[in-house]
């Protein structure tokens, strides 16, 4: 990392992290805006932070498998039986 990250460029990261994580770092980036002069290690950290969480999230998403439907004769009717279950 080149230059130190800014609190606006944080927030901006917090969505594409994990859900659970979320509320952590939203909290951890209010308590570093009230602080004056915030260091820039801790800017630094959690944005290392906010990045493996995102990455965490990137890999979970690779790693759903796709659904594929065997040939049997209920697989013709599965948008029928989807949209009973909806």
């Amino acid at each position: 990392m080149s230059s130190t990250p800014n609190l606006k460029s944080l927030r901006a990261l917090v969505p594409n992290c994990l859900s659970k994580d979320q509320f952590s770092f939203k909290k951890q980036i209010k308590r570093l805006a009230t602080q004056k002069g915030a260091a820039p290690e801790s800017l630094v950290a959690l944005q290392d932070k906010l990045h493996r969480s995102s990455e965490q999230v990137v890999l979970r998403q690779a790693s759903c498998p796709d659904i594929r439907y065997p040939d049997l004769p209920i697989s013709a009717k599965r948008d029928e039986i989807a949209a009973l279950i909806q």
